[in-house]
């Protein structure tokens, strides 16, 4: 058949490919180099039939085409990649066989232990809708062989991962509690966690809620009944701009801004009897200094009418 490798004997020289060599002029050269150069050419023309009957001659070719177009070098290790990328098989234990040192094989076991637990990250990843940056950045560690780092980061990805449900339970119960104040949840905590910046999801929830629940609360006292006297005391100190200011910064995803505006209204509201009273003894000591200086203007002028009347 066409794809089978020309009958010959079999290199008697167990070679692999990686430890060929670059060609070399063979005038001259001894039955050593001889031999190796055969079997450097009998194994690489039996490992090409061997992998154009595990991936299609079709795929051969989309790799070959792929290497000539990024206009560089590639290794064995490159050549793998791509063969099990656009062929869609694993053919790493070909490659251990026939090109790569058997020192390789504790290699070879890592990445695929890398590439394994990547695919499951994608996929829990995809189900959440989250980014694809820290997948991405996983596979840029696997494409370089660099596989201890892949594996590492992939533990990191996971362990964040653990607490997902719960961060998203907690926003969904947020979401609730800001909507019943009529307030709007800015969408940066969503994106945090969207963007697998778990820990300053975290960070900015805990924020909101402790927003929330202040706002509630001085909403809570800003709505109260108030007789005269306590409406006396926010006369020019409304703390429902205060609210309105924590509305504003909430939605906008400055929680700690929100939080210091609704204490603010809250410690309006909650003073507002001793600011009626600092007001009305500020009124009194304007009135009697106004008192006093009409009676002293008044004195003035009757003095000068009549100088020799008694003081």
């Amino acid at each position: 058949m066409a794809n089978q490798p020309p009958e010959k004997e079999p290199s008697p020289t167990d070679l692999r490919l990686d430890e060929w060599g670059n060609v070399a002029s063979l005038i001259g050269a001894n039955e050593s180099a001889l031999n190796v150069e055969n079997a450097g050419y009998d194994r690489s023309l039996r490992f090409v039939h061997l992998l154009e009957a595990e991936v299609g001659g079709e795929a051969l070719r989309q790799v070959n085409a792929a290497l000539a177009a990024s206009g560089t070098s590639a290794d064995s290790k490159r050549y793998l990649d791509l063969i099990e990328k656009l062929g869609g098989k694993r053919v790493d234990d070909l490659f251990a066989k026939w090109v790569f040192p058997s020192s390789i094989q504790p290699v070879l076991a890592k990445r695929r232990l890398a590439q394994e637990r990547l695919q499951e990250l994608i996929g829990r990843a995809a189900d959440k809708s989250l980014s694809t940056d820290v997948p991405d950045d996983i596979r840029a560690n696997i494409d370089a062989w660099r596989f201890d780092n892949a594996i590492a980061a992939t533990d990191k990805a996971e362990s964040d991962f653990a607490g997902y449900e719960e961060l998203e339970q907690a926003l969904s119960d947020l979401t609730s509690d800001a909507e019943a104040q009529g307030l709007s949840l800015s969408p940066s905590i969503s994106d945090a966690i969207q963007n697998w910046e778990f820990d300053k999801g975290r960070r900015m929830l805990a924020d909101a809620v402790l927003a929330v629940d202040a706002y509630a609360s001085s909403r809570e006292q800003v709505d109260a009944r108030r007789g005269l006297w306590k409406r006396l005391g926010l006369v020019g100190a409304d703390p429902n701009n205060d609210l309105t200011h924590a509305s504003e910064a909430f939605a906008r995803g400055d929680f700690r801004e929100s939080l210091n505006h609704a204490n603010q209204a809250g410690a309006k509201a909650q003073a507002a009897s001793g600011m009626a009273f600092r007001k009305l003894l500020g009124l009194a000591l304007v009135s009697a200094v106004c008192a006093g200086g009409i009676g002293t203007a008044i004195w003035t002028s009757r003095k000068r009418e009549n100088p020799f009347s008694p003081v």
